[in-house]
């Protein structure tokens, strides 16, 4: 969440929490603390709570609360229908091919396909979260001006590792990619 609030305060236009990413993450390290400042929870209880969706949920609340015109929330490593029914309302959602078919062929409440409700049953919310969220205006604190001493102890385990994995394969691309330039370099220089 530090992370999303520094970037909101610094005025990016578009903030990506990968839902997906967050999970497996947590899920490859059972025994990491999800929220520091929240309840403990024991690393063998299987919680409703998916902590990807709660930080996209948590994002999309404190921006509209708190940068409402500056600021956009795109949610992405969408992988089901239920992950992107419990994100209906964000500004943004990454689906692929997979969950927009899913969606399709879901049958609504008014008989189209509206995006909004759906029928019958259904592992997510019938109502959109967010919006349910946002009409209930639920009491999101306004962060103070991220430094980065606050920054830096704000980051959770799962920051820090996705970050450091996140750096380690953009350097790992790069040193992949480096010898193509140099071939076309090479090309270019010799003509």
């Amino acid at each position: 969440m530090i992370q999303a609030a520094a970037a909101a305060q610094a005025g990016v236009s578009v903030i990506q929490p990968n839902v997906g990413r967050l999970r497996e993450c947590y899920a490859k390290f059972p025994n990491a603390i999800r929220d520091p400042n929240g309840p403990r929870q024991d690393a063998g209880y299987l919680t409703s709570q998916d902590p990807g969706i709660v930080l996209a949920q948590q994002i999309f609340m404190y921006v509209k609360k708190y940068h409402r015109s500056e600021c956009r929330v795109m949610a992405s490593g969408i992988r089901t229908k239920a992950d992107a029914l419990q994100l209906a309302g964000c500004d943004f959602i990454l689906l692929p091919p997979k969950v927009i078919k899913e969606l399709a062929d879901t049958p609504t409440i008014g008989g189209y396909n509206d995006g909004l409700r759906v029928a019958g049953d259904t592992d997510a919310d019938s109502e959109a979260s967010l919006n349910a969220a946002a009409a209930a205006d639920q009491a999101i604190d306004q962060l103070p001006m991220v430094t980065k001493e606050a920054f830096d102890a704000g980051l959770g385990f799962a920051a820090e590792e996705l970050l450091r994995r996140g750096l380690e394969q953009q350097v790992a691309d790069t040193a992949a990619a480096m010898p193509l330039f140099a071939k076309t370099t090479t090309l270019h220089s010799s003509t």
